[in-house]
């Protein structure tokens, strides 16, 4: 539904944000950190880091591109990252339907570009891509 990456090591926002939440139990190692960015082109939507990581901040808590939010541990699920719809554990490829298992969707592949825009390697596609971004989804 995003975009996974395996390892150990910090985790980093992707830039200026606000924290919403770091728990949400219906994900592997209950971590759902997610963060509403408050500058550049995505402005207003909100990111999440899952899985295998240790929470290193709080909600409330202000975030930059130098902020560590978690520590990737060396766990069973690795970590998923990408467009959360909410603080409640849904991402956005799933409130729009596009996630069948294990296919690449829009919205990963979009987020997967926005990594790749930063300088951090982008995810590998599975199949085709499902689904379609809203008309005013940022591109990258």
């Amino acid at each position: 539904m995003g975009v996974d990456y395996s390892g150990v090591g910090p985790i980093y926002a992707v830039g200026d944000g606000v924290v919403l939440s770091t728990y949400n139990g219906g994900w592997p190692g209950g971590t759902f950190i997610t963060y509403r960015l408050t500058d550049g082109p995505a402005a207003g939507l909100i990111m999440y880091a899952a899985e295998d990581i240790t929470p290193t901040v709080q909600p409330g808590q202000t975030v930059t591109a130098s902020t560590v939010i978690g520590q990737l541990y060396e766990g069973p699920d690795g970590i998923e990252t990408g467009w959360a719809a909410g603080t409640d554990g849904v991402t956005m490829a799933a409130a729009y339907g596009q996630f069948a298992g294990w296919n690449t969707t829009a919205f990963g592949m979009n987020y997967s570009q926005m990594l790749t825009s930063l300088g951090a390697p982008g995810g590998i596609p599975q199949g085709g891509t499902s689904g379609a971004l809203p008309a005013s989804w940022p591109q990258w």
